[in-house]
């Protein structure tokens, strides 16, 4: 019997739980340019400051993940 482990590549940012400043900062690199994802900054162009704010704070109030580090 052959067993295949699966690896699960994870193509989207897990947003839910995130620090609501990190979300900001991070929202407003990608609008301004200093960082750089054909994506996100594409999707950050259009938003407001207030819809930074409501993202990010939606965002941070989510069930996140819990990852437990390894000792």
């Amino acid at each position: 019997m052959v067993v295949m482990e699966i690896v699960k590549i994870n193509m989207y940012p897990r947003l839910a739980g995130q620090y609501k400043n990190y979300l900001i900062h991070s929202l407003n690199a990608y609008k301004s340019g200093e960082r750089q994802n054909a994506i996100m900054s594409g999707f950050a162009a259009g938003l407001s400051e207030q819809d930074i704010i409501d993202l990010s704070t939606y965002y941070s109030k989510q069930k996140g993940l819990k990852i437990i580090p390894k000792n």
